[in-house]
């Protein structure tokens, strides 16, 4: 396998448990509980469309009692959610390889 399709692999597997990974421990129920969101787990794609990414926050600050937590989360989704946007160009990309 090429180094390049590799690392594109990689990442990809990475970016996509970003929102599991490390969301705090009182949040991780609602990104796994796919009945909340409609989502799996490492589909960040799904889980940053805007009614399931409302739904997901509403479920993460109801379950977290810890402003700190609250506010990790909303950064966090945050993050994800614009590196999904960054990561779907609106012009088709063609590759001259």
């Amino acid at each position: 396998m090429r180094p390049l399709l590799l690392l594109l692999l990689v990442a990809g597997v990475a970016a996509q448990s970003q929102l599991l990974n490390n969301a705090p421990d009182c949040a991780v129920k609602c990104v796994r509980n796919t009945s909340v969101t409609g989502c799996a787990a490492t589909d960040n794609a799904c889980l940053c469309a805007s009614t399931a990414q409302g739904v997901l926050l509403q479920c993460a600050l109801g379950a977290c009692d810890d402003e700190d937590d609250r506010n990790d989360m909303q950064t966090l989704v945050g993050r994800v959610c614009a590196a999904v946007v960054r990561s779907f160009p609106e012009e088709p990309v063609v590759c001259r390889c």
